[in-house]
This record gives structure tokens, sequence and C-alpha cells, in this order.
């Protein structure tokens, strides 16, 4: 029996193989990359709601002064 015969599927078989694996282990680490980007832009999205809160806050109390304004933004970043 001629040995290209048996040789050339079991090639192909590894191909097919090998490809399949590394769409799933590219597919897996992009999915794993993107709940750290979800998770740290709901982090920074709460940050910015609650300098917001503390930025309207201060100002009220100020008066809405705009001279006091930097006064309220440092204020509320070291918060």
């Amino acid at each position: 029996m001629e040995y290209h015969v048996l040789i050339i599927p079991v090639i192909v078989v590894a191909g097919v193989g090998g490809f399949v694996a590394l769409a799933r282990a590219l597919l897996n680490n992009w999915k794993a990359s993107s709940k750290g980007h979800e998770r740290a832009d709901a982090h920074q999205s709460t940050r910015s709601r609650a300098f917001e809160k503390c930025f309207n806050d201060c100002m009220a109390a100020k008066r809405w002064d705009p001279d006091r304004s930097k006064d309220c933004e440092t204020y509320c970043m070291a918060s």
C-alpha cells in the first residue's frame, strides 16, 4: 500500500484540529479580556458619577460662584 494515501488524511486532520484549537484559544482569550474592560468601564462610570455629585453639591454650597469651581474640583478629586 502506498504511504501517501495514509499520510495525506493524517496531515489534513492535524491541520484542521490545530486550526480549531487555535480558534478556540483566541476566542476564549478575547472573551476574557473583554470582561476586564467592562468592569473597568463600570468602575470609571461610577467614579465619574460620584465626582459629578460631589462637584454639584460643592458648587451648590458655594452658591454656584464660578470663581469657586477650581476649589470644588480640587476638593472632589481628593475625595
